[in-house]
C-alpha cells in the first residue's frame, strides 16, 4: 500500500512539474550593452543581424555559449535579412 501511493505521488508530481515547464513564455533576446567590439562581417544588409551576429561572436568568447546561440539565431531569423 506504502509504494502505491508512493508511486503515485511521484507521477502526479512529475507531471506537475513538466506542466510548469511548459507554460514559461521565452526570454526575448535583445542587444547587450558594453559587450565589446568584436566585429566580423557577414553577407547581410541589415544592421541589426550584423549586430546580433557580433554579439555572439563576444558572448561565445565570453563563453556564455546558451546566450551565444541565442544572439546567432535572431541574427539569422531576421525578416529583413539580404
Amino acid at each position: 500500500m506504502r509504494l502505491s501511493s508512493a508511486l503515485l505521488w511521484a507521477i502526479v508530481f512529475s507531471f506537475s512539474v513538466l506542466g510548469q515547464a511548459e507554460t514559461r513564455q521565452p526570454i526575448p533576446v535583445v542587444l547587450l550593452p558594453d559587450l565589446g567590439d568584436h566585429h566580423h562581417p557577414i553577407a547581410t544588409k541589415v544592421p541589426e543581424a550584423q549586430q546580433f551576429f557580433d554579439q555572439g561572436l563576444v558572448l561565445v568568447f565570453g563563453f556564455n555559449r546558451e546566450e551565444a546561440v541565442r544572439s546567432f539565431r535572431r541574427a539569422a531569423s531576421d525578416p529583413r535579412r539580404a
